[in-house]
């Protein structure tokens, strides 16, 4: 182990230098907060006569005598170095009429940090070099980043370079020569047991990792430390290969993050729901007799499930338009990834299997009930190997077995007492009232083709009663033109006197009597259940809108949720 002190510009200078940032290391993380923090310490450094000091840099000897070295610790402040110095290249191009080649030599800038004779001088996390050598190296603005770590290359560099036009020449100047005499501290270690050794401790100081690049780490790390030499480099050229492809997978993917589907990967395949966090995994590969086959086994599972949930993103069928329609609640998409992993290719099975999801999933958002519903759910999820006949029966059983989402709860809950109480609850009452619709259509009239502007739920019968004593409303209004407690408590909320509206047409009938009402529902129907509700209206010289006509309409609602998300 050496210890020495650099200026940045020693640290790179060497034409024959190579940093190389390992597989195992995670890419390149930093955002807005650290570039800015980043130039606003290098400008207050500005105001001092010290020396700026820009931290420790913890380095792997690779090759001595081409001074090749794999860097171990300060791969994020490096690269963010390397982007500064680009953008300043950039930005002083821009002002070359300005500047002599003795202030800033452009070519030669680019040997010492960027490129000397074809050897690039500082090479990120293998699956994003290529992206790097064209956004940072040769400074290709038609390159098309595909990961997340790629993208930040290009949003750091527009960063500086906008923060940098805003100084005038000496003042980018000034910031270039004071990071370049910013001292290091660089302690360089000799062999990968001792790289290892400190890569976990480093990694153990509480950095921000995701919980990927977490087990990327670790399992570069276990394949450093259990195998010979001549096995090490074949085998973490393969890892890097399969994590490279799953963050440009990741790249696809917008519905989930990289940590949401490594968490529900490990619910469908490792440990079910009960599944708490990484530590799990690094206990599976220790109970295995050869933990360097369950890490190769464990990490091609794992970016078949990060393609199951980018084709699951893509789909484009109505079942899995559905399952959006209702938020994807978090229990379902470890049952994604194997219904995905099973019925990738045949569509009707897919559509039946991504349906059973969507009934399991709106009988559980209807009731809301507080039992532990992925509890019931967990010896399914864990045994389901493609059989849909037996999860169909098994859910069944399940519904079955329990009093909280039997049918009758259904009605209970939708019944009078399903009150608008929440925004989930709205958003449920559109979704079933969406659904109604196309239900209750015209034979050829295709609901996908109608909109609301700004949809609302409409109380048919207002929420506040009309104000106008004189006219009759033909509301269930008592003699003082007021809802009884009973009224008020069991019809005025409940889903028979609830209507899907636009805004507009909501603001534009307000509380006016329910003649008018219906008149403009009659008139321009623009869904057909505005234009049933006449169906359920005996005398339309003089309609009124009470008590039996909010319970026949309930009824009939009631009847065909019941019929739409049966199970079995």
């Amino acid at each position: 182990m050496e210890f020495n002190n650099a200026d940045i510009e020693t640290f790179f200078s060497s034409k024959s230098v190579k940093y190389t940032i390992p597989v195992y290391q995670r890419a390149y993380a930093w955002q807005k907060q650290e570039w800015q923090t980043f130039l606003e310490d290098l400008k207050e450094s500005l105001q001092g006569e010290n020396q700026y000091f820009y931290g420790n840099i913890l380095l792997e000897k690779i090759n001595s005598s081409n001074k090749e070295f794999d860097i171990i610790d300060g791969q994020q402040r490096l690269t963010t170095v390397i982007i500064f110095i680009r953008a300043v290249i950039n930005v002083l191009s821009e002002k070359e009429t300005e500047l002599s080649v003795e202030k800033f030599d452009r070519e030669e800038i680019k040997k010492n940090y960027l490129i000397y004779q074809k050897r690039i001088k500082f090479i990120p996390v293998e699956y994003d070099s290529t992206a790097w050598e064209a956004i940072i190296v040769r400074n290709d603005g038609q390159f098309k980043p595909e990961s997340t770590s790629q993208r930040r290359y290009v949003e750091c560099k527009v960063f500086f370079e906008e923060e940098l036009r805003k100084l005038t020449t000496e003042e980018i100047l000034a910031l270039f020569y004071k990071l370049q005499a910013s001292e290091v501290n660089i302690i360089t270690l000799s062999g990968k047991k001792e790289s290892s050794l400190m890569f976990e401790l480093q990694n153990n100081r509480g950095k921000e990792l995701t919980n990927l690049e977490k087990i990327k780490a670790f399992f570069m790390y276990k394949i450093y430390s259990n195998t010979s030499a001549d096995e090490t480099e074949n085998l973490i050229e393969g890892l890097s290969r399969t994590f490279e492809e799953i963050y440009r997978t990741l790249s696809y993917i917008a519905i989930l993050n990289e940590d949401q589907v490594l968490r529900y990967h490990n619910q469908a395949y490792l440990n079910g729901y009960a599944y708490r966090n990484i530590d799990d995994v690094k206990d599976e590969l220790l109970k295995s007799e050869n933990p360097v086959n369950w890490i190769g086994e464990y990490s091609t599972n794992l970016l078949k499930s990060f393609k199951y949930i980018k084709e699951f993103e893509q789909d484009t069928i109505e079942e899995k338009r559905n399952l959006e329609k209702l938020g994807i609640p978090a229990w379902t998409w470890p049952f994604i990834m194997k219904g995905y992993q099973y019925y990738s290719n045949p569509l009707p099975q897919r559509r039946e299997y991504l349906q059973l999801l969507e009934k399991i999933a709106f009988r559980d958002k209807l009731i809301s009930t507080r039992a532990k519903f992925e509890d019931r759910l967990n010896p399914i999820l864990k045994n389901f190997k493609g059989d849909f006949q037996n999860l169909s029966l098994s859910i069944k059983e399940m519904l079955g077995e329990s009093c909280y989402w039997a049918n009758y709860r259904f009605n209970e809950v939708l019944n009078g007492s399903y009150q608008l109480t929440s925004n989930t609850q709205a958003q449920l009452l559109r979704y079933i009232f969406w659904e109604y619709e196309k239900f209750i259509q015209n034979k050829g009239y295709s609901i996908n083709e109608v909109e609301l502007e700004n949809e609302e739920i409409e109380h048919i019968s207002p929420q506040t009663e009309p104000t106008d004593k004189n006219k009759s409303s033909g509301y269930d209004l008592n003699e003082k033109g007021l809802y009884d407690d009973e009224f008020k408590e069991k019809y005025l909320n409940s889903i028979g006197n609830l209507l899907l509206i636009s805004k507009s047409h909501n603001a534009s009938i307000g509380n006016k009597p329910f003649s008018e009402k219906l008149n403009s529902y009659r008139n321009n129907p623009l869904l057909n259940q505005q234009a049933e509700i006449k169906d359920y209206v005996d005398d339309l010289e003089r309609p009124v809108w009470k008590r039996e006509q909010i319970t026949k309409r309930g009824k009939a609602i009631i009847d065909f949720v019941l019929k739409r998300w049966k199970i079995g």
